[in-house]
């Protein structure tokens, strides 16, 4: 696990689904980094991930993507 300092948003996959908390430190897999702008595009699918910071395992947030809707 890579470790995330900072303000943001930890989302976790569970069998009922993805469950978010606010949180201003924490663990996590996979992290993409970037204005709030660009966070709402690449989950849109209107930015690439290459077009913001991802640290950790990149598979893990490519496969939520694109098994994902929005």
């Amino acid at each position: 696990m890579s470790s995330t300092q900072g303000d943001g948003w930890l989302i976790t996959r569970t069998p009922d689904g993805p469950q978010w908390k606010r949180t201003v430190t924490g663990a996590a897999d996979v992290t993409v980094s970037g204005s709030v702008q660009q966070l709402l595009l690449v989950l849109y699918r209107r930015l690439s991930l290459d077009d913001v910071m991802v640290s950790g395992e990149r598979e893990l947030i490519a496969h939520w993507l694109a098994h994902s809707a929005l």
